[in-house]
């Protein structure tokens, strides 16, 4: 990573200062432990915070313009890649502003650049007069996710804010945060920019739900147990449009199942959403009534249109509506277990109940797998070596996020160094195997940023 005071004294000297306001913020990189890609069908979601950060400082410019500077950990030696737009692209179409980023090569400021024209829309965020210059700091390579365009959209928006004045709305900025990400993911995830706003006050892990309201709480793992992100590369990634398709598969089980129970005389409000049914009801009321597949033009028909769905007619364009809609219903269920378990486990803690947290962590990587079609071999490789040593060596599962493609996992372990060289055995098991590198990051630690600290005393 370039020396992060020599970065900005640089920036400074490229993009004097105007008056002495000066900002910094960080963010942690954001995983998935459960829930994930069910966000919007009302899900609960547990997110943990990462111990891999993009770090940004702001100041004022004379230019009335935004000047965007990344340093990328994994594309150190060819240096920053700048990005300066003025501020009247803002308020013009937003294609044209993504046309911008793009044009440019500059596909990292996409995500950036569409939260901030959703916080000017909303009147949030003031341009003001001046321009300001935005220096980042990325330890999140470009190849990897863990939610990367959403924390860089977070952290540059929490520091606009604080440049421009304001109270600070966490879930205010992960909402415009999210906007900015959905373009370059395909659906929205606010979760991610949620938990990476929050870590630094919060902890590492969140319950999160974000329909019929946003709702979000620290939560905490019993002592003694951990997680840990794991990132590999698959030889089939998991595409942007499968992705997109699981989750508009649940948005359209969620309009069938309504319809079902308007002809069962039951009530459906608009606050109604997949988290609402149980594994109970789904299956006696609503599974065998829903359709296995359907196709573009069964939703446009019936429901005039879902977002996200493949356009077109004929068996090419089939989605499994229904597979898709059961992983909602199950994973929310899943998600309510595990944070239930886990509270029940720091209190009293058996190897029957951490066996049970096992099946539902091993169920969810299952289900994400064959239900949506997320993931692949390399990760599957990892899961099973994972629950093959088992409770017995400290190990709870390893389960597939969704993120980077299908390649990005978490598991669930003791904090102790046997389940730490049991993890590493099964990683280095399934590189042999699949040749290929696993990357394993911890959790958020807290603590002082030494780098932020750093800066604020170059800049007294």
């Amino acid at each position: 990573m370039p020396d992060y005071r020599r970065c900005v004294q640089q920036a400074l000297a490229d993009f004097p200062r105007r008056g002495e306001a000066t900002v910094a913020r960080r963010g942690p990189a954001v995983a998935d432990v459960m829930g994930g890609i069910c966000e919007n069908g009302g899900s609960l979601v547990v997110t943990a915070a990462l111990d891999l950060f993009v770090r940004t400082c702001g100041w004022p410019i004379e230019s009335r313009s935004l000047q965007l500077r990344m340093h990328d950990v994994s594309q150190a030696q060819s240096g920053p890649s700048d990005f300066e737009i003025p501020h009247s692209a803002f308020k013009g179409p937003v294609l044209d502003l993504i046309g911008r980023c793009r044009q440019a090569g500059a596909d990292w400021a996409v995500s950036i650049c569409l939260a901030l024209y959703a916080a000017v829309a909303a009147g949030e965020i003031s341009l003001g007069e001046s321009g300001v210059a935005v220096v980042l700091f990325s330890e999140i390579p470009q190849a990897v996710d863990f939610g990367r365009p959403c924390v860089c959209a977070a952290i540059v928006l929490d520091a606009l804010r604080a440049l421009r004045g304001g109270p600070r709305d966490a879930a205010r900025l992960a909402t415009l945060a999210a906007a900015g990400g959905t373009e370059v993911v395909g659906i929205s995830r606010m979760r991610i920019p949620l938990t990476s706003l929050c870590a630094e006050e919060g902890g590492a892990l969140f319950q999160i739900r974000t329909r019929p309201k946003v709702e979000f709480k620290p939560f905490a793992l019993p002592a003694g147990l951990t997680i840990r992100a794991l990132r590999t590369v698959l030889d089939r990634p998991t595409t942007r449009d499968r992705l997109i398709e699981a989750a508009r598969c649940g948005e359209l089980g969620a309009r069938i199942i309504g319809d079902l129970r308007r002809e069962d005389g039951l009530n459906v409000d608009d606050s109604f959403c997949l988290a609402a049914i149980s594994p109970e009801d789904w299956v006696e009321r609503y599974r065998d009534r829903m359709p296995s597949r359907s196709n573009r033009a069964f939703s446009v028909a019936t429901f005039s249109t879902v977002r996200g769905l493949p356009d077109g007619n004929g068996a090419v364009n089939l989605v499994k509506v229904r597979s898709r809609t059961e992983h909602h219903i199950y994973e929310n269920d899943r998600a309510w277990k595990f944070v239930n378990a886990m509270s029940r486990a720091d209190r009293v803690r058996t190897g029957e109940q951490m066996t049970g947290v096992s099946h539902l962590v091993c169920s969810s990587h299952w289900s994400h797998s064959q239900r949506c079609g997320i993931g692949g071999v390399e990760v599957d490789r990892i899961s099973k070596g994972v629950r093959a040593l088992g409770p017995a060596a400290g190990l709870f599962g390893a389960k597939v996020t969704g993120g980077g493609a299908g390649g990005e996992m978490v598991a669930l372990m003791q904090d102790v160094e046997p389940a730490h060289r049991a993890l590493r055995a099964a990683v280095e098991a399934a590189e042999q195997k699949s040749q290929k590198p696993v990357q394993v990051y911890a959790l958020y630690s807290g603590g002082q940023d030494e780098a932020l600290a750093s800066l604020a005393d170059l800049l007294a």
